[in-house]
């Protein structure tokens, strides 16, 4: 990594959503990204980071983001994200394979350990029920439609929400966060958008060039 940081860009998909890759090792220590949207239409497009990706190791091998309208807050598809990641200082730590015993080889066929296949460890996965990101007016009531998770190997994993007690009385962008963790202390999260505005309030309007920066889970326009 060339003075502990790297940049680039990346294509969302319709649903506004698009997975950097880390191509370098970044080690445990959570880096720090920046994100900005560059679109050749009218719309003025605020990019989130959903959540850091990291191995069965802790390293910080990608990040997930996705971009929305403003001040909608409906999904901005097929736009150009691009990227700024610095790295912190911390030792990459690499997966150990884990072997397991194989059918019996005919004999007249050869094996190694080499040969043994390499089992995975799979993260839970988190599905966000109803909108994200979600749209209320100040003054209203949010009632939360909560996540549900799936697992290779858990069929009864619970989820725990935390933040999902809004106080609409203020306009402004709130998360609800989600996380699962299974039998093996595999975490998994993710993160809904809520959208508090005031409907009578005057529009946004950002300088041109139509992006924001966002560095970890602040937004400053």
């Amino acid at each position: 990594v060339k003075n502990n940081s790297f940049a680039g860009s990346i294509e969302t998909n319709e649903n506004g959503e698009a997975e950097i890759k880390f191509d370098y090792h970044l080690g445990t220590g959570k880096p720090s990204v920046k994100v900005t949207v560059e679109d050749n239409t009218d719309r003025l497009i605020s990019p989130t980071i959903i959540r850091f990706v990291q191995d069965d190791q802790g390293n910080y091998i990608g990040v997930k983001v996705k971009t929305s309208e403003i001040p909608s807050g409906k999904v901005a598809g097929l736009s150009t994200v691009h990227y700024w990641v610095v790295a912190k200082q911390d030792d990459y730590k690499t997966a150990p394979a884990i072997s397991v015993p194989t059918a019996p080889a005919d004999d007249n066929q050869q094996t190694t350990n080499d040969e043994q296949p390499v089992v995975t460890a799979e993260f839970p996965v988190i599905h966000i029920n109803g909108n994200n990101p979600a749209r209320i007016e100040a003054g209203s009531l949010y009632s939360d439609l909560g996540a549900y998770v799936t697992d290779d190997k858990n069929d009864n994993l619970g989820v725990r929400a935390e933040g999902a007690e809004i106080i609409t009385s203020k306009p402004g962008v709130y998360y609800v966060v989600y996380s699962a963790t299974d039998q093996e202390g595999h975490t998994s999260t993710a993160r809904r958008e809520v959208i508090v505005f005031d409907p009578y309030a005057e529009p946004v309007i950002l300088p041109e060039g139509n992006s924001a920066i966002i560095e970890e889970d602040e937004i400053s326009l």
